[in-house]
């Protein structure tokens, strides 16, 4: 009992406080755990072809392709209008489809990939304008990130420790448990920062021919037309989602199916059509996954499966405080995200709650994505506070207000019992 927990507290602080990168102590975990006895290391190669972690590495391939080619860039260049733009409608919009593209791609590549345009459009308004349109990318492609397991790390790490205790989930059963929190932090979050950031009534901008998002376009006034590698590669998007939803019909479907499906597609069509007219995967896309998070990942699932075989577990459940108050797990959660890596938070608490009950696991996991308070609570805060548009004292404050809104919605929904067991 006592090496355990003193492998498990040594683990805790390596996470909270990086003095190596998380994915060092990770690896930390997926090497000495077997070698000091915790799990066997039969566990660990099951952890490391586990299905979120094969999910999570095709997403990355299929991020990258679309990253290389700025689909995301056109798609949203083709969303603003060029007439008359009300200041207020830019904010809908940028909010909107911030949200809605983080329920399937990485937040923090979302985030990276719009913020140059919010801060071209950041230009047309008051300080109050900018400050809001920049607050509203990294809230609300963290709150769209709550849509679905792929959305953003820590809801992979919960699927799968919910899964490690004989909970099995679609990405449609998670859906249908995420979405009531997920949008009504949203519009909560949108009204809120409307509220305490307001922008002039009726002013209005003309995203001009000479505007700086449009002027290296082959067409005045509006982003060049899709080419067909583009158009190949929103439909492979789009399938991938399809398939994702009629999978859910089809038993014994794995979840990483639909998008290495559409990768393996995407790596035929383009070694058979000639490479002048279409470049689509390569290999590079596969190189540059970002193997660090994976790393994360596994290590977040070895934990899990040592959490399950210490006794660590049942000094929690002899403790009964938590077990009696679950919105303190979940607050303990937040407090941690907002200090550490989310997904480091993930790692450490959903294993645990879990393995207590399958809905408290589902609610740590969604509570360690409210982590707004400080630059480094998450890589897209981090972004946002880099442009120095940003005051310090203005994001802390607001985002501390997020997490608190955040954390009574997760109480309420999980009062209501949305969060059970499905």
């Amino acid at each position: 009992m006592i090496a355990e927990l003193l492998f498990f507290v040594f683990v805790v602080i390596l996470w909270v406080f990086e003095f190596v990168p998380p994915y060092v102590t990770a690896l930390l975990v997926i090497v000495f755990a077997p070698v000091l006895g915790f799990v066997s290391f039969n566990q660990v190669q099951e952890c490391l072809a586990d299905d979120v972690i094969m999910l999570f590495i095709g997403v990355f391939v299929l991020t990258n392709v679309m990253v290389k080619h700025n689909i995301l860039k056109k798609i949203f260049l083709r969303i603003l209008p060029r007439t008359p733009i009300d200041l207020e409608k830019v904010v809908l919009i940028t909010s909107g489809f911030t949200f809605l593209i983080s329920a399937f791609l990485s937040n923090t590549v979302v985030t990276s990939i719009l913020l140059p345009i919010v801060l071209i459009l950041a230009n047309y308004g008051c300080d109050n304008f900018k400050v809001r349109l920049l607050l509203s990318l990294t809230f609300f492609s963290n709150l769209g990130g709550l849509l679905t397991p792929m959305g953003t790390p820590p809801n992979g790490i919960t699927l799968a420790n919910l899964r490690n205790v004989g909970v099995e989930v679609t990405i449609l059963s998670w859906f249908l448990k995420a979405a009531p929190v997920s949008l009504t932090c949203g519009a909560l979050c949108y009204l809120f920062l409307k509220f305490i950031f307001p922008v002039k009534k009726n002013h209005e901008v003309v995203l001009a021919n000479d505007t700086p998002l449009f002027e290296s376009s082959s067409h005045k006034g509006a982003p060049s037309g899709f080419t067909i590698t583009e158009i190949l590669l929103i439909g492979a998007f789009l399938a991938c989602v399809f398939i994702w939803v009629i999978t859910v019909f089809v038993p014994n479907v794995p979840l990483w199916f639909s998008p290495w499906v559409v990768c393996l597609v995407l790596w035929v069509i383009q070694t058979t059509i000639p490479r002048k007219k279409v470049v689509l995967l390569e290999l590079s896309d596969i190189q540059q996954i970002p193997w660090d998070t994976i790393i994360l990942f596994t290590g977040g699932l070895v934990l899990g499966e040592f959490v399950e075989q210490s006794q660590l577990l049942g000094f929690l459940k002899t403790a009964e405080y938590f077990t009696s108050h679950p919105i303190m797990a979940a607050f303990l959660t937040v407090l941690l995200s907002n200090f550490a890596s989310n997904t480091a938070s993930a790692s450490v608490m959903t294993p645990i709650f879990a393995q207590i009950q399958p809905s408290f696991g589902m609610l740590v996991g969604l509570a360690s994505s409210f982590g707004f308070l400080l630059p480094v609570s998450t890589p897209t805060n981090a972004l946002i506070y880099g442009t120095g548009l940003v005051p310090l004292k203005k994001l802390m404050v607001t985002g501390l207000l997020v997490d608190i809104l955040g954390l009574l919605v997760l109480a309420l929904f999980f009062r209501l019992g949305f969060l059970s067991v499905w």
